[in-house]
């Protein structure tokens, strides 16, 4: 490490982009080196949280290259959930997926409020792995269940509502990190969430009558549909109803019969096979531009809770937003991706030339760059755009699959955007090269998906897809279905 005191080099600068900036124009590579003793001590100061695990297990000096690879093992656990899961959530359905997962998140991450730096970082790492990969089933499963309990006239308020509480709990780390500056004590409140869920929540909630219709369980979805009737007199919902909902989803479901599926089905057919394809380009580029964009927040420089606040909010306001331009008959699914994707592929170029252009710049009297404001509202744009595609994404997805298929489908395309989350960490890693760098790189992928979401066809109006026959007309038909 360089013998430098950077509270008078470089005052006010924390965040690891300052400083760069800092080092760089005021040219300290020439700075002498010493060795780096008392790992955090000698790096960081702790006057926001007393402990974190890059305190626990000195995640600094020889020991930073750990951090990354801990990054990798959350996304891999991401990629691994949404991919084992999908099967499980058509097979045993939504809501025995969001209890079993639930309850998976609390047990695995009860360890990590008693774990201290004598079991090893990498103990820490498969605790962090595996509560991804039940969290990532549970918010799958509780997407596809939001979306089949309700109708299409309120599909899109509450598909993206589930977005708009996950922007809550986004907004709610910034406040429990201010709260409890000891990262096994924030442990605690992120441990007992998931179980209030799966205990309450089983309990109230109905198994979705679309999921036992769709994989032949008659007489349970029968009797589902009965107890809705109770629960809303004034709509007529007789045996007569049932017999001809009955009916027509056999009429839908070639044979009448349940069959199970697995990811390959949906390579077998033309339609499902090509929108497939599209969609793991889809959410590979979603992944990879909203995680490198998230884990990325510390580059911008200022107090990194204040900044995830922001990003906490930006993703509130636009989930607030987003219902009435995909509901919108001129925008639509399709045209809403675009739309926000241009917007992400503006923000990230954007911030790429700014970060660029702040290399090598002379800082002013306050040591601040002057496209250092317009840098991080550009991020902020990106971060809007991209936020919006992240939620849309599942909405378009649900309404392109039928219901036979559907969580194997977000499942597996999931899982491709979990390669994307990925790949993210190592796209900011070329900032150590070229600070730009990930910023264009997020830009061109921003780009791809607005012009491969053109193949896809438009789904908003459309009743829930029932049957894989049904699915493969309706592709056949896009043209017809195209605004």
């Amino acid at each position: 490490m360089y013998n430098i005191s950077w509270p008078t080099e470089c005052s006010g600068k924390t965040a690891f982009d300052d400083l760069k900036t800092c080092f760089d124009s005021k040219n300290l590579s020439s700075t002498s080196q010493i060795p780096c003793r008392n790992g955090y001590e000698s790096v960081f100061q702790t006057t926001m949280f007393t402990s974190t695990v890059t305190t626990e297990w000195q995640l600094v000096c020889d020991n930073q290259w750990i951090d990354k690879y801990l990054t990798l093992c959350v996304m891999a656990g991401l990629l691994f959930g949404v991919f084992s899961f999908g099967p499980v959530i058509d097979r045993i359905g939504r809501r025995k997926t969001i209890m079993v997962t639930c309850f998976g998140l609390s047990v695995v991450q009860a360890p990590l409020i008693f774990i201290g730096e004598s079991a090893g970082v990498w103990t820490y790492a498969a605790c962090r792995f595996l509560s991804s990969f039940f969290v990532i089933a549970a918010a799958t499963s509780g997407f596809i269940y939001t979306t089949e309990i309700v109708g299409r006239k309120y599909r899109t308020w509450f598909g993206l509502g589930n977005q708009l509480l996950r922007a809550v709990g986004y907004i709610s780390l910034s406040v429990i990190g201010y709260v409890l500056h000891n990262w096994h004590h924030q442990m605690v409140i992120l441990t007992i969430t998931p179980l209030i869920f799966c205990i309450a929540f089983y309990w109230i909630l109905p198994t979705s009558n679309a999921w036992l219709f769709s994989t032949g369980r008659f007489d349970e979805g029968r009797e589902g549909v009965r107890k809705m009737g109770k629960k809303y007199p004034d709509v007529n919902i007789d045996d007569g109803f049932i017999d001809e909902l009955e009916y027509s989803v056999k009429e839908k479901m070639s044979g009448g019969g349940a069959a199970s599926y697995t990811q390959l089905d949906l390579f077998k057919t033309p339609g499902i096979k090509r929108t497939t394809l599209i969609e793991l380009v889809q959410w590979f580029s979603t992944k990879m531009v909203y995680y490198g964009l998230s884990l990325g927040a510390g580059a911008l420089g200022g107090n990194v809770l204040v900044t995830n606040l922001i990003y906490g909010m930006v993703d509130f306001v636009c989930y607030l937003v987003l219902p009435f331009i995909i509901d919108s008959k001129k925008i639509g699914r399709r045209g809403g991706t675009m739309i926000m994707m241009t917007i992400s592929a503006i923000g990230c170029v954007s911030t790429a030339l700014f970060t660029y252009l702040m290399v090598g710049e002379e800082l002013g009297d306050h040591g601040e760059s002057k496209y250092y404001m317009l840098k991080k509202i550009s991020a902020f744009v990106a971060k809007f755009g991209i936020s919006g595609t992240f939620g849309l994404v599942y909405v378009y997805t649900g309404e392109l699959y039928p219901t036979p298929i559907r969580g194997i489908a977000i499942g597996l395309c999931s899982a491709g955007g979990r390669i994307g989350g990925i790949l993210s960490p190592l796209v900011n890693d070329t900032a150590n090269y070229f600070p730009w760098m990930p910023y264009a790189i997020f830009g061109v992928m921003s780009i791809v998906q607005v012009v491969t979401v053109k193949l896809l066809p438009e789904t908003l109006g459309n009743s829930m897809l029932t049957s894989i026959d049904e699915a493969e007309e309706f592709y056949k038909n896009a043209k017809n279905n195209k605004k």
